[in-house]
């Protein structure tokens, strides 16, 4: 049983509907809730459950931000790279609109969080320059909304999986052999 909160939104998940309703149930007797039935939408993120996989889409939420950066006809690319790294720091380099940049990395990490794991390198260099961004980083993180248009398709599938949890038992010094612990 899986239970999200986020602020005065709750999302209950479980192996199947009677495990689901008694949760529901027993929140009910601690609070007013309102049942809705399967979610379609949380957050920006369109769920659908087909031959019992879950797919995670941020479609419209990727065109919603092409949009408010004026950059719904731009031109595709394929790949995500952030423009070179060498003279990141320049000094001489023209600085960019804060707030601009601050809200367009802001936007792209939301999406990488949530479906988009493939900007993860790309968003985190991005992200070292939310303080004092030049052209040239606004530049990188408009690459990147680039590459998210021309990948908008690409879903997050999530499928039935296996936990496994090993730990690294590095502060027990006294056993001879240190080995991780499945």
């Amino acid at each position: 049983m899986i239970v999200c909160i986020y602020v005065d939104d709750f999302l209950v998940a479980g192996p199947d509907g009677d495990y689901v309703n008694a949760m529901l149930d027993e929140l009910e007797e601690l609070m007013k809730i309102k049942r809705q039935g399967p979610v379609n939408y949380l957050l920006g993120i369109k769920i659908e459950r087909i031959n019992g996989n879950i797919k995670l889409s941020q479609a419209n939420y990727a065109r919603s931000i092409l949009k408010q950066f004026g950059m719904e006809q731009c031109a595709r690319v394929s790949t995500p790279k952030v423009a070179g790294s060498e003279n990141e720091w320049d000094i001489e380099a023209i600085p960019a609109d804060i707030k601009q940049y601050q809200a367009l990395v802001g936007s792209l990490i939301y999406l990488m969080t949530c479906t988009r794991p493939d900007l993860a390198h790309p968003v985190q260099r991005l992200s070292r320059y939310m303080h004092k961004p030049t052209i040239k980083h606004m530049d990188g993180a408009k690459r990147v909304l680039q590459y998210n248009c021309n990948t908008r398709g690409v879903l997050a599938r999530l499928i039935e999986y296996r936990m496994l949890v090993i730990s690294q038992v590095s502060y027990v010094h006294n056993i001879p052999i240190h080995k991780p612990y499945i």
